[in-house]
C-alpha cells in the first residue's frame, strides 16, 4: 500500500541492515578465499564452506523466526551468523594447508581486526552520545548524523592502522610523501 512505509518500517529495516552489517568482514574472508583455493585447484573447500554456512543459517532462521519468535530482523542475524559460518570453515581449512599463512601476515590481520573493533566501538558510542533518533530527523538531519558517526569511526580505523604499522597503509603513506620503503 501506497505510503504505508512508517517510521517502524525504517527501525526494522534498520536492524536488519545493522545485523547484516556485521557479516561484512566475513563476507570479505570468504570472498578472498574462495579465489585462493579455487587457485590452489582445491575446490571442494569453498563449496564446503559455502553449504555448512548454508544449513547454519537455515537452523538458526528457523529457530529465531519460528521457534523465539524474534521477529524478521533475526533472519538478517542468522544469515550473518551463516557467512561467519562459511568464513571460519575457509580460515581453518587454510590453516591447515602449509606455508599458506605466514606469521607476520597473521599478525597484522589481527592488528587490523583488532582496529576495526576499536572504530565499531567509536561509531556506537558516537551514536550513543549523539542520542538523535535519526529516523525522524529529516533528510539532512540523518545525513549529519551519518557523517557525525562515520568520521570518528574512520578516522580511529586510519590512524590505529598507521600506529601499528600496517603494511599497505604504510606503503600508502610512503607514496604520499614521496619516501621509499628501505
Amino acid at each position: 500500500m501506497r505510503g504505508s512505509f512508517d517510521v517502524n518500517s525504517c527501525r526494522l529495516v534498520a536492524a536488519a541492515l545493522k545485523a547484516v552489517s556485521t557479516a561484512i568482514p566475513a563476507f570479505a574472508v570468504c570472498e578472498v578465499m574462495s579465489r585462493s583455493f579455487y587457485a590452489l585447484g582445491k575446490n571442494s573447500v569453498p563449496a564446503t564452506a559455502a553449504l555448512s554456512g548454508i544449513v547454519s543459517d537455515f537452523l538458526l532462521s528457523y529457530l529465531f523466526v519460528s521457534i523465539l519468535k524474534l521477529g524478521p530482523s533475526s533472519a538478517a542475524a542468522a544469515m550473518s551468523c551463516g557467512l561467519w559460518v562459511s568464513a571460519l570453515v575457509m580460515l581453518c581449512c587454510a590453516g591447515s594447508i602449509k606455508g599458506f599463512f605466514k606469521t607476520r601476515d597473521a599478525l597484522w590481520t589481527a592488528k587490523a581486526a583488532v582496529s576495526a573493533v576499536l572504530s565499531y566501538a567509536v561509531m556506537n558510542l558516537t551514536v550513543v552520545l549523539i542520542g538523535a533518533d535519526a529516523f525522524t530527523c529529516g533528510f539532512w538531519k540523518n545525513a549529519g548524523v551519518c557523517a557525525a558517526v562515520f568520521i570518528p569511526g574512520a578516522a580511529v580505523y586510519a590512524v590505529s592502522l598507521i600506529i601499528i604499522r600496517e603494511p599497505y597503509s604504510q606503503a600508502f603513506l610512503n607514496s604520499k610523501s614521496g619516501r621509499k620503503k628501505a
